[in-house]
């Protein structure tokens, strides 16, 4: 592919990757042309139907995700220690972690792209099943690292956990709030500290409760 090409290509792979995290499916070709500065007819010449350019875009996204948790992963597994005795490493790590989940978003990491490969009962065929199964290894490899130093009770489910961190990095709804990321990194914050401390019993909001 000539160099010309290659950079319109990967303008409207940028763009379509971008509108999915922000819009997941809630985008048009057209949108994604003109992010990229393309015309229409070199976008569909590079991806013949929207579902070729979404599905282009979610394997880019999940790609760069996997890699980005082994990164994490490596780092933290070339520490002397990773327990109670030397948290201070997977504290990093797991700031590392919600920086990555906080990039990419709900729309690529929400439960219904990780659940189905938590289950074992799962053997559903996708297109994104080898990068997404890295993640989740990672994941779950990093969650052991991160119960061996302290910071997750025995009693938060390693799915719960990472559910929580994708809910509370999701792109904010009180836009009009100047503090909402201070806001947003306190509600990380004290989840965190919640996570450590962990419940005897699921715990259910009074709001939340039906009347007998």
């Amino acid at each position: 592919m000539r160099t010309d090409a290659l950079r319109r290509r990967n303008a409207i792979l940028a763009a379509a990757s971008k509108a999915v995290i922000t819009n997941r499916f809630g985008f048009t070709a057209e949108e994604v042309a003109a992010a990229a500065k393309v015309g229409i007819a070199t976008l569909y010449r590079n991806f013949p139907t929207r579902q070729d350019l979404t599905n282009a875009a979610l394997a880019f996204l999940l790609e760069g995700c996997a890699t980005q948790f082994e990164q994490i992963l490596a780092e933290l597994e070339a520490q002397d220690s990773v327990d109670e005795s030397n948290p201070e490493a997977a504290e990093k790590a797991i700031a590392q972690t919600i920086d990555v989940i906080a990039s990419f978003g709900p729309n690529v990491l929400g439960p219904d792209v990780l659940s189905p490969v938590f289950d074992p009962e799962a053997h559903e065929e996708d297109l994104f099943r080898e990068s997404r199964e890295r993640i989740v290894e990672s994941l779950r490899t990093l969650d052991i690292h991160y119960r061996a130093a302290g910071l997750i009770h025995e009693s938060v489910q390693v799915l719960d956990f990472i559910n929580g961190l994708v809910a509370l990095c999701g792109p904010p709804q009180l836009e009009e709030f100047e503090s909402t990321r201070t806001s947003s990194d306190t509600l990380i914050a004290i989840y965190l500290a919640g996570c450590k401390v962990g419940i005897s019993t699921p715990v259910v909001p009074t709001v939340m409760r039906t009347k007998d």
